[in-house]
């Protein structure tokens, strides 16, 4: 599961990081990895934004 927000927003950074989630660099893009059957997927933020994730 992923998603981006503002880069700015403490408040949903703190929000997503208690709930679970990987918050990651302003710029960098979340890698889903794969498995022998499917490539890895990624995603990146919009300027000004960036990703949290975390496994499900």
């Amino acid at each position: 599961m992923y998603g981006q927000f503002t880069a700015e927003d403490a408040t949903l950074a703190r929000f997503y990081r208690r709930h679970g989630f990987t918050i990651h660099a302003p710029g960098e893009p979340v890698i889903l990895p794969g498995s022998s059957m499917y490539r890895d997927v990624g995603a990146s933020p919009l300027p000004g934004e960036q990703m949290f994730s975390r496994s499900i």
